[in-house]
């Protein structure tokens, strides 16, 4: 036993923790910590989590959708000049799915096995 009740809380953990021979100052600081934690905290984290994770999926909408954009008018005025020239494909339509496969592929890496 300590000759005077530490009245300190201490932020060893997410949940902070008190001494074993704590003060009741010490336990209310500990239950008003957690209590704001609980309140403000967690629904903050969880608030910028889904922020982070709307941002993301808009980049991967227009990293993937910008070469359909770019290709697919370019594709249609080559369109009759492929015909013309007798050529069987036509470049520009063949990439314009380049952006979903580079979205695919960040993917991959970013949450595929390491293995």
């Amino acid at each position: 036993e300590t000759v005077v009740p530490c009245t300190q809380l201490h932020m060893d953990r997410f949940w902070g923790s008190t001494c074993k021979g704590c003060s009741k100052r010490a336990k209310a600081k500990l239950f008003a910590y957690r209590a704001a934690t609980a309140t403000i905290g967690i629904p903050t984290a969880a608030a910028a989590a889904t922020a982070v994770a709307a941002v993301g999926l808009s980049s991967a909408a227009v990293v993937a959708a910008t070469p359909a954009v770019v290709c697919g008018s370019m594709a249609a005025v080559y369109e009759p000049v492929r015909r013309l020239r007798k050529k069987s494909t036509n470049p520009f339509r063949e990439h314009m799915g380049d952006g979903c496969l580079l979205v695919a592929a960040g993917l991959e890496a970013a949450c595929g096995d390491s293995d």
